[in-house]
């Protein structure tokens, strides 16, 4: 399970993001499922959690909200693309063995982005969530790319829906805080081939965060979930400037909403700026999540302590540096 990360102060103006992506609240815990790596209907094999490889989010014209929108008052809706390679985990967090087939997860959320406090952005979930979804694709055919964003859902041969989601309009919270304003490569993953942004040299800013919010199951697919996955899944996840272990996707995947019948309808491009999170329209981030299936809804004081805690740490934070600077 993820942690939360901790905060520095915030200079207004520049950008402060938290998406919704996939990881377990400890108020809400299931037994693990039975699930055919195959998808041939067979017996199945202990799956205790679908863990997200570190992976990539979109905030589409989140930028530019945030950058309009005083202390104190909410941006109007906008939407975040994730996407993500799985690999699975048995009980005691084991890899489970696929047999060479792979896993993709890909969701779509309508979020608002209140500033509570210099330092501090919240994030929830709008109100409409009609057009959301949190799909997992099993794939035999191309493994997907990080870099070029393509492979992630059943846009290429070979790709199959098993599992499909909607939001909830409540009982989010999320939060990220601007660290250093200083440009750095918004890849710094090194990886051959890979150089920073794909070659571009893109430049980013710093920062971290981490959010918890509830998805609700609409289909399963019953040859791979040989055992009901449950009425709903608890979704957070660690976010992270500048990416530092996936390259960054060139653009993202759009599907249709939630449901058996949830496909792919074409790809999102980024419009993030010369400085990601600083002067763009959009921003892109890294994020790190794990998707463990549960029954039990997790108790809405759970959530609240969690906003608590959250604000507690960012204002001794920024207490901190108002003291380092007298």
């Amino acid at each position: 399970m993820k942690t939360f990360a901790s905060f520095a102060s915030l200079v207004r103006g520049t950008w402060m993001f938290v998406a919704v992506s996939i990881i377990a609240s400890s108020a809400s815990q299931a037994a693990p499922i039975l699930f055919d790596v195959t998808g041939t209907g067979g017996a199945g094999v202990a799956v205790s959690t679908f863990d997200e490889l570190p992976g990539n989010a979109l905030a589409v014209g989140a930028q530019a909200l945030i950058n309009s929108t005083p202390v104190g008052q909410t941006t109007a809706a906008f939407d975040l693309y994730y996407q993500a390679s799985v690999r699975l985990l048995g009980p005691g967090n084991s890899p489970v063995n696929t047999g060479g087939t792979t896993f993709t997860a890909v969701a779509r959320f309508r979020e608002t982005a209140t500033i509570i406090a210099p330092g501090i952005v919240q994030f929830n979930l709008a109100a409409d969530q009609s057009n959301s979804y949190l799909n997992f694709f099993a794939h035999t055919g191309p493994v997907a790319n990080d870099a070029t964003g393509v492979g992630f859902s059943d846009d290429v041969a070979g790709n199959t829906l098993i599992y499909s989601a909607t939001a909830a309009n409540s009982g989010s919270a999320g939060f990220f805080v601007n660290t250093s304003n200083s440009p750095i490569n918004l890849d710094q993953t090194n990886t051959p081939g890979f150089p920073p942004a794909s070659g571009t040299g893109q430049q980013t800013v710093s920062g971290n965060g981490s959010s918890q919010i509830l998805a609700f199951t609409t289909y399963y697919n019953t040859n791979y979930f040989r055992t009901d996955p449950g009425t709903s899944t608890t979704i957070g996840t660690t976010n992270n400037l500048p990416f530092t272990t996936v390259a960054p996707s060139a653009q993202f995947q759009a599907l249709t909403p939630a449901g058996s019948t949830s496909t792919f309808v074409g790809y999102v491009g980024k419009s993030i700026g010369t400085l990601n999170g600083s002067n763009g329209n959009d921003v892109q981030f890294q994020a790190d999540a794990s998707n463990p299936f549960a029954t039990v809804v997790p108790e809405p004081a759970s959530v609240a302590m969690t906003v608590m805690g959250l604000v507690g740490v960012g204002g001794f934070a920024a207490r901190r540096r108002r003291s380092a600077q007298a």
